[in-house]
């Protein structure tokens, strides 16, 4: 979960504005239309000039960290690839099995 990750970590970071990650990142993260790369340009350069909206970022970080128990959230993702076509092998061969 990157959005998690850099909450965790205090980065600023910017996002798309899709459901799942505006409520992950709440006050954390600002957000942009993903359809579109003016948005995304503009909310980036925002980003990288604005030292008032990272430090409202950041602000927006430390309050929202606390959601997040890094031990659950910061996996390895190797491990997780493997764990994972483990269990699509196991299911694939269930199913050619019947």
């Amino acid at each position: 979960m990157p959005v998690a990750e850099a909450i965790l970590a205090s980065v600023a970071l910017a996002c798309s504005n899709i459901t799942p990650l505006k409520e992950i990142g709440s006050d954390a993260v600002v957000t942009f239309d993903p359809s579109s790369l003016d948005p995304i340009a503009d909310v980036l350069v925002k980003l990288l000039v604005d030292p008032t909206m990272r430090e409202f970022l950041l602000e927006g970080a430390l309050d929202s960290e606390g959601s997040f128990r890094s031990e659950l959230v910061v996996r390895d993702p190797v491990a997780c690839a493997i764990e994972l076509l483990g269990w699509i092998d196991l299911v694939l061969r269930i199913g050619s099995e019947t």
